[in-house]
């Protein structure tokens, strides 16, 4: 899994977009880390 972050933090904005598996990936921790701060605050 931290292997995975990491490759997708390295990749740019554009070639994300190119692969719908790492930009789902990516709303996915968005998400999360919504729900994180909803949840503290």
């Amino acid at each position: 899994m931290p292997f995975r972050l990491g490759k997708s933090e390295k990749l740019p904005e554009n070639e994300g977009a190119a692969a719908p598996e790492e930009t789902l990936q990516k709303e996915e921790r968005r998400s999360e880390v919504v729900r994180k701060n909803q949840a503290e605050g």
